[in-house]
């Protein structure tokens, strides 16, 4: 039987019986899985890791550039797993390589074992202990460059052994595809499948513009129409069709740029407080009330939420948050919807479920 699955212990804005902030696992379709499962537990893992890395890129070049081989390399390595399993593992469609049933069943088991792998290589578990390895993280250039760079001195100082990647990117970065470990986004997941997701907070919104120039004149600098959706592009659209204010002279894709082009005087836009108000050259327009919110979102794949590594990033995580997100910068959940922001309130600082007492570092009183 095929199922499909969201577990929750709350919908989105609302709190759950015991307090809890809500959180969600996207899985994919339970099958029951055929005696493959015992034959690709033989493959050679060096095999396996070619198919799991074609499978993630769709693609033989990338692969070849990521595993440092030729693609007849890969090719090879990918033949050899397709006749000890009796199966074809990819189809070429549309120029991309993508995995046949069979293959998303070894795919599944090699992530499995890639995990295991993963853990072998960390220490010894207690709260004393070094996190060590690489973290993959992905976010949005405005809460990369503004929220994550400038924490990352206190995380380095606690465990000098963790290697962190960031991948600023304003779109969606796939971790079912392990393109990242974890990931901030500020969005309830909707598409992505196989992860783990907790809303950590609420993070209020106003409009701003350049210091020093008078507001009524200052043109409104828009968002890209693909972001039409999100709620915080939705009310300023709204606001400029009342406004009469014609088609914007600047469009752009990234709230960094926005931030940069609002810093040159170009005109005005809304913003995030906790990243705007820390930001000399540019002063809120919209008064000392925030005007909406969005949910903070982190998320992480499920085969490696137990990782040391993965704990204590994320534990670091939720600490930076909490510290740059000051009480009066929480608001309603109601506001998501883009309503006139409510009585202000505290965010919970419940931990992520995957999380422990792995961040040394100090927290916020």
């Amino acid at each position: 039987m095929d199922t499909r699955f969201c577990l929750t212990t709350g919908e989105p804005g609302s709190r759950s019986p015991g307090g809890g902030v809500p959180s969600c696992i996207f899985a994919l379709p339970q099958t029951n899985l055929p005696p493959i499962s015992a034959i690709v537990q033989d493959l050679d893992w060096h095999d396996l890791r070619y198919v799991l890395t074609v499978a993630r890129e769709r693609a033989l070049a990338p692969a070849a550039r990521i595993l440092r081989v030729n693609e007849t390399t890969i090719s090879r390595r990918i033949a050899r797993a397709e006749a000890a399993l009796g199966s074809q593992l990819f189809h070429r469609t549309k120029g991309m390589l993508l995995p046949t049933e069979a293959g998303q069943l070894v795919i599944q088991h090699a992530e499995r074992i890639e995990a295991e792998i993963d853990a072998l290589g960390e220490p010894a578990s207690g709260v004393d202990s070094l996190a060590a390895g690489c973290v993959r993280l992905t976010s949005i250039p405005l809460l990369v460059n503004r929220l994550i760079v400038p924490g990352i001195c206190e995380l380095k100082a606690s465990h000098p052994l963790l290697r962190l990647e960031l991948v600023a990117e304003p779109r969606n970065v796939s971790l079912t595809k392990r393109d990242a470990d974890l990931a901030l986004r500020l969005a309830r997941p909707d598409k992505e499948q196989r992860v783990v997701a907790r809303r950590i907070a609420n993070l209020a919104y106003a409009v701003y513009g350049p210091a020093g120039k008078p507001s009524g004149a200052l043109p409104w600098i828009a968002h890209e129409d693909a972001m039409a959706h999100l709620n915080h592009v939705a009310w300023m659209t709204r606001v400029m069709q009342d406004e009469h204010a014609g088609s914007p002279f600047l469009v752009a894709n990234d709230s960094e740029t926005i931030l940069h082009a609002i810093c040159a005087g170009l005109g005005k836009s809304i913003l995030p407080c906790a990243v705007a108000d820390r930001e000399s050259r540019i002063v809120r327009l919209s008064g000392e009330a925030p005007i909406l919110s969005r949910e903070l979102w982190l998320l992480v794949h499920p085969e490696l939420k137990h990782l040391r590594r993965i704990k204590v990033v994320v534990a670091w995580l939720e600490h930076i948050v909490n510290k740059a997100l000051s009480k009066d910068q929480f608001i309603q959940a109601s506001c998501d919807r883009g309503d006139p922001a409510p009585a202000q309130r505290a965010a919970s600082t419940a931990p992520l479920a995957i999380s422990d007492a792995g961040y040394r570092g100090k927290r916020p009183v």
